[in-house]
């Protein structure tokens, strides 16, 4: 994926969308996923400080899209079903997350059911 014809169009692609499919995830990270974004980047100072954003980028800084529904399932897989999950060093499990929300009084069984928790009482 290039823009090589974006001098006789003056469009040039800047990100490509996804609906989430699978199928489609490993061709979108080969084509979105070569590099972390340069520092001489224009918009480099802006997504710098942006700890949890994901600044790498394909040629000429090409960017994926996926369907934010997506993202966010793949978010709660890898961190509640998958029981633990490192973020900032900090290891995150599904009881470090289960007792805030029961001490703030939301039903077993609706912690139960956001967790992903299988386990029988």
């Amino acid at each position: 994926m290039t823009n090589a014809r974006k001098d006789a169009t003056r469009v040039q692609i800047i990100s490509i969308a996804s609906n989430g499919e699978s199928r489609r995830g490993k061709a979108l990270a080969k084509l979105t996923y070569v590099a972390p974004l340069a520092c001489i980047s224009l918009i480099y100072n802006l997504l710098a400080h942006l700890d949890l954003f994901d600044t790498f980028v394909g040629i000429n800084n090409i960017t994926v899209d996926k369907d934010y529904k997506h993202i966010f399932q793949q978010l709660h897989n890898t961190l509640l079903c998958e029981k633990e999950s490192m973020v900032h060093g900090i290891k995150l499990t599904w009881g470090l997350i289960h007792k805030p929300l029961s001490d703030s009084g939301l039903p077993h069984i609706h912690i139960k059911h956001v967790l992903c928790w299988n386990n029988s009482d």
